[in-house]
């Protein structure tokens, strides 16, 4: 039986038809699942347990131990005061002073005591002068007739001094900074070391025992001997 062409190509296209609704649509390939991308979140930095200047305070903390103020003069023999053990005492313009090498910095110490009230108001005049003429800022945080606390600032230097007048063993005293500090932790480091100051047991008894009693009476004469009796008849 022979099929004509046009036959033919009506048959193709019925076939063609049936296979394309029979054949099922494949699924498509199963793409893997994209990759996480690993996104590093960065932890938050753990809060610091203390300021860094506290940590620098910490580390340069150093142990004070009793040091003789005799060899600063007579005026401070058998007085003690407390500074590091590397520190060094001497006579300073009429004062004791303890002072490290390195008298600023980290594990740095560098205090004065005078004997004597100090006349801070004329003080704070004189540090308000010499603020004037360097062109610095000087602020008093504190200004009473018994002490006075400052600080100075020069450009972004910031730095801490005090003068404070104290009863020391009975004694009226002055006890100060010599070098600027550079916090406030250095600066109550050398105020508490104000405190240490006294005079030993043994010395203020010698001191004592030295002073005449002034209720004491000066002895009374020993009585003289009895005058001799007049012989009769003369």
């Amino acid at each position: 039986m022979r099929i004509s062409r046009v036959s033919w190509f009506a048959f193709a296209l019925v076939t063609s038809a049936l296979a394309i609704g029979c054949e099922e649509t494949a699924p498509p390939p199963a793409t893997s699942a994209p990759a996480k991308t690993a996104t590093a979140t960065a932890k938050p930095t753990a809060k610091p347990t203390a300021t860094a200047s506290a940590v620098a305070t910490a580390e340069a903390a150093v142990e004070l131990v009793e040091k003789d103020l005799s060899t600063a003069g007579a005026a401070f023999k058998g007085w003690v005061a407390k500074g590091p053990a590397d520190a060094t005492v001497m006579e300073d313009l009429g004062g004791a002073r303890i002072a490290t090498k390195k008298v600023s910095g980290p594990g740095s110490f560098d205090l004065a005591f005078k004997m004597g009230k100090q006349d801070l108001k004329k003080r704070k005049a004189d540090l308000e002068k010499g603020a004037a003429t360097a062109k610095s800022k000087i602020t008093f945080t504190t200004d009473t007739a018994e002490a006075l606390v400052w600080t100075t600032e020069i450009g972004t230097t910031k730095s801490y001094d005090f003068i404070v007048v104290q009863k020391s063993s009975d004694k009226d005293v002055t006890c100060y900074t010599v070098t600027s500090r550079d916090s406030e932790a250095d600066l109550k480091a050398l105020q508490d070391a104000c405190k240490t100051l006294e005079k030993k047991d043994g010395a203020a008894k010698a001191d004592a025992t030295a002073k005449p009693d002034a209720t004491a009476k000066t002895a009374a004469p020993p009585a003289t001997a009895a005058k001799i009796a007049t012989p009769p008849g003369k």
